[in-house]
């Protein structure tokens, strides 16, 4: 599991186990995956019980890549904080 560095947002923090099960959950993952296609320009797959991302030219990238960077953007780590309070409450 990657580990967040200092992003000075930590009371916004989702934590990769919680943005992992925001993908594999049926109710959060249509929203979840949205809106790394909306930040990132990536498409969630999966191929044989494995979940990734893939980008306009085909290339993959890892769960934990888009996790990272979320967190890394204010903006982003904000919403999808937001979002994920809004299900889980």
């Amino acid at each position: 599991m990657p580990r967040l560095v200092h992003s000075g947002f930590f009371w916004w923090d989702v934590t990769f186990g919680d943005f992992h099960g925001l993908l594999l959950d049926d109710d959060t993952r249509e929203a979840t995956s949205r809106r790394v296609l909306d930040w990132l320009g990536w498409t969630l797959n999966s191929q044989e019980e494995e979940a990734f991302f893939v980008d306009a030219t085909g290339r993959r990238h890892s769960l934990e890549a888009a996790h990272l960077l979320i967190q890394h953007t204010p903006e982003w780590q904000f919403d999808l904080y937001q979002m994920a309070m809004n299900f889980w409450r």
